[in-house]
C-alpha cells in the first residue's frame, strides 16, 4: 500500500508538471524511464493508480508532440487489455478509453492501426445502439459513461482519417448508427452523439461526399432534442441538451458552425468548426489552466489549431538552450532536510530580485524519481515550488 501511494504521489506530481509547463527537452531526455514507469502503472490496473497513469500518459504524449508508432503500440498494448476487461472498474476503463484516443491521435501515423482502434472503441459504445425493434437497450449503471468516452475518442480519430476512409465511415455510421445514440437515456451520451454527428457531416461537406446532406428524419430528431421539454429531466440537463442540439440543428439548416475565440498572451485562437471545438475541448480538459501555456509554446498544439510557428523573441536568440544555464541545483528534496528551509527562504525573499538581475537564468529542481527517492520526497516543498511558479524537472 505504501509503494502504491508513493507511485500515485509521483504520478500526481507529473500530472501537475506536464499540464502546467511545456518541457520538451527534459521530457525527451528522460523519455525511456518515463515510458517504462507509465507502462508499469497502466498494466497494474489498480483504479486510482491506473486513472492517474492514463492522464499522465496523455500529457506525456502532448509534451513529446511527435508521431511515434512504436510508442503508440507500447501504450496501446498496456491499455487495451484493461479497457476490454469487463471485470475491471468502469471508472478505470473510462479513463483508459479517453486516454487511448489522445495517445493514438498524437503518436500513430499508421492508418490501419488507427482504424483497428476505432473498431475496438465501437465494440464498446455499440452496446448503446438501438435494438432491432428501435428501443434503447437497458444498461448497467455507469456503462453510458464508458460508452461516451469511447465515442469521444472514436470521433477524435475519425477527424484524422484520409478522405477515402472518411467517406466509408460517413456512409456506415452517419445514417443510423450514431444518430440512434441520440435516443440514449444518458444526457452525456446523447450530447456526445450529437456532436459526433456534427463532425461526421462537417467532414462529409469538406470532402464533397455524396452523404453530405443529412436525411430529413435526422433533422426532425435534432429539432426535437433542441426543443425537448421532458419533465423528468433536470433543468441543467435540459438546458445543455437544448443548447447542444440547437447548435447542431442550426449548423445543418443555416450552415453555421461553432464560433468562439480564446485569447492567450498577445494571440487569439479562433475556433470556427465542430472539429476545432472537438480538439479544443479535448486538450483543454486535459491541460486545464495550462492550456494557454501550451498554446503559446507547444509546437504540436499550435499545429493542431493551425497557429503560426512559435515566435522566438529577439532577446532570447543569444541565450542558447533555455535549460543550459542554472542558478541553483538541488538533487534531493528529502523530508526534514535542513536545506529545505533554506530553499524556501531563497524562493520567498530573493527570487524576484534574482530574476530581475539575471533574466537569462533558471532555477532547476532535480527530483530523484526512483522508488527510494519518491518515498523520502518532501511533497510540501514541491507544492511550495510549484506555487512559486518555478520550473522543476524529474530525473
Amino acid at each position: 500500500m505504501h509503494r502504491l501511494k508513493t507511485r500515485e504521489h509521483g504520478l500526481h506530481t507529473l500530472q501537475v508538471l506536464f499540464s502546467q509547463k511545456y518541457l520538451p527537452d527534459q521530457v525527451a531526455a528522460r523519455s525511456e524511464n518515463i515510458i517504462e514507469q507509465l507502462i508499469a502503472c497502466l498494466k497494474k490496473g489498480s483504479e486510482s493508480e491506473g486513472k492517474l497513469a492514463a492522464i499522465v500518459t496523455s500529457l506525456f504524449c502532448i509534451q513529446l508532440g511527435e508521431p511515434n508508432d512504436d510508442l503508440y503500440v507500447k501504450f496501446r498494448d498496456a491499455i487495451m487489455p484493461t479497457l476490454r476487461d469487463e471485470t475491471k472498474s468502469l471508472s478505470l476503463r473510462t479513463s483508459y478509453a479517453q486516454a487511448v484516443g489522445i495517445i493514438c491521435f498524437i503518436t500513430s501515423e499508421d492508418i490501419s492501426a488507427t482504424v483497428d482502434l476505432m473498431k475496438s472503441l465501437e465494440i464498446i459504445f455499440s452496446k448503446s445502439y438501438l435494438l432491432n425493434d428501435g428501443t434503447t437497450p437497458i444498461l448497467a449503471r455507469d456503462l453510458p459513461e464508458l460508452h461516451t468516452a469511447a465515442l469521444s475518442s472514436w470521433c477524435l480519430l475519425l477527424s484524422t482519417m484520409p478522405n477515402n476512409y472518411a467517406h466509408d465511415l460517413i456512409r456506415i455510421y452517419a445514417p443510423e448508427k450514431i444518430p440512434g445514440l441520440i435516443e440514449s437515456s444518458d444526457a452525456d451520451l446523447r450530447n456526445q452523439a450529437g456532436e459526433t454527428i456534427a463532425v461526421l457531416y462537417e467532414i462529409a461537406r469538406d470532402i464533397d461526399s455524396i452523404f453530405a446532406e443529412p436525411p430529413e428524419s435526422l433533422l426532425i430528431t435534432l429539432d426535437k432534442k433542441a426543443n425537448d421539454s421532458v419533465k423528468y429531466k433536470g433543468k441543467k440537463e435540459k438546458r445543455l441538451q437544448r443548447a447542444t442540439f440547437r447548435e447542431i440543428y442550426n449548423s445543418f439548416e443555416e450552415g453555421r458552425s461553432p464560433e468562439f475565440t480564446i485569447k492567450f498572451g498577445r494571440e487569439v485562437l479562433e475556433i470556427q468548426s465542430w472539429t476545432g471545438r472537438l480538439y479544443y475541448n479535448g486538450f483543454s480538459n486535459l491541460l486545464g489552466a495550462g492550456m494557454n501555456v501550451h498554446l503559446k509554446e507547444n509546437g504540436f498544439l499550435r499545429s493542431v489549431f493551425n497557429l503560426d510557428d512559435v515566435a522566438v523573441e529577439e532577446g532570447q536568440k543569444a541565450k542558447g538552450n533555455r535549460f543550459e544555464r542554472f542558478t541553483l541545483l538541488f538533487e534531493f528534496l528529502n523530508k526534514g532536510d535542513e536545506n529545505n528551509e533554506a530553499i524556501k527562504r531563497f524562493i520567498t525573499y530573493n527570487l524576484q530580485n534574482h530574476f530581475r538581475e539575471y533574466p537569462c537564468q533558471k532555477i532547476a529542481i532535480l527530483i530523484n524519481m526512483s522508488e527510494a527517492g519518491l518515498r523520502h520526497l518532501d511533497y510540501d516543498l514541491v507544492k511550495f515550488i510549484i506555487a512559486s511558479e518555478q520550473n522543476f524537472y524529474s530525473v
